[in-house]
């Protein structure tokens, strides 16, 4: 578990062996312990829907968060993930999803943003895009002091759309 001030993380593995070492029964355990203590719980799932938790976290949740950046292939990958789960038996959460494209490097011209958020809108609740911002850059704890405003406006985004999966 990962702490940041009263935030309190439980990460995905970066290791896929040992991601694959916790199942969906075990995960269903841990959620109901944690959910003891928190009434928030946000899991990082790293990148694999196919990993033995999956199911257990994705049967679990309220809200559906899937990173994307600025490329071509990134979009494909957030495009299949949400047709992944709805002809998985996630239909609904995939359609309630919020999809969250980030600019990390301030992207060449030769990608074509409009037509990347074409690409993802009407299969997923709401599309957010996220300016690069050098006080994420290097991916380490981020402070809402050092971001541009126009991304701690984006950052306030996600947070609303996913408080509106709850009511």
């Amino acid at each position: 578990m990962h702490h940041a001030g009263r935030l309190h993380l439980i990460a995905g593995e970066q290791d896929p062996e040992v991601s694959d070492s916790l199942t969906a029964a075990e995960y269903l355990r841990i959620r109901k312990l944690i959910s003891s203590y928190y009434s928030v719980a946000l899991i990082d799932c790293g990148t694999g829907v196919t990993h033995n938790a999956m199911s257990g976290i994705l049967q679990s949740a309220d809200n559906l968060i899937i990173a994307a950046g600025y490329a071509v292939s990134g979009a494909k990958r957030a495009r299949s993930t949400l047709h992944w789960l709805a002809s998985h038996g996630y239909s609904e959460l995939a359609r309630n999803a919020i999809v969250v494209i980030t600019d990390k490097d301030e992207v060449s011209s030769r990608v074509d943003k409009d037509a990347i958020e074409d690409h993802l809108s009407g299969i997923c609740r709401q599309l957010i895009a996220v300016p690069h911002d050098r006080g994420v850059a290097d991916g380490d704890l981020v402070t809402l002091d050092s971001l541009r405003p126009e991304t701690r406006r984006a950052y306030r985004e996600i947070a609303a759309a996913i408080v509106d999966g709850y009511v």
